[in-house]
């Protein structure tokens, strides 16, 4: 018998148990997420962009709470996602690499890039 192939599912997502087959839903929505390339370095992009997703879609604020965030909540929560793959000697992928990377996004949207 084969291994099953791993999917997503919004019901485990919500903490209840996975389904037995993906439904066209989320097949649909979590297409981008489950698109798998052959390049190593594509593989770990596409690792952390899954995990910073899972990580955000996971968030279990109570309302009172929730009602309180505001974008340094969803950055704390980035970084907790990310935290695996900092390198301290690795070309883009320091702490340093990440913020510089927010910031340019940023820039590019508010006119403040140069």
């Amino acid at each position: 018998m084969g291994k099953k192939r791993d999917f997503y599912c919004q019901r485990q997502i919500e903490g209840l148990s996975k389904c037995d087959v993906q439904c066209e839903h989320c097949k649909e929505y979590y297409k981008p997420l489950e698109t798998y390339h052959k390049s190593k370095k594509v593989k770990n992009f596409d690792n952390i962009r899954i995990d910073i997703a899972e990580h955000l879609l996971k968030i279990d604020y109570d309302d009172d709470l929730l009602a309180e965030c505001d974008l340094s909540d969803i950055g704390n929560e980035i970084g907790i996602a990310i935290s695996k793959y900092l390198m301290k000697r690795k070309m883009g992928y320091t702490k340093d690499d990440f913020i510089r990377g927010i910031k340019h996004g940023i820039s590019l949207m508010d006119g403040t890039h140069p």
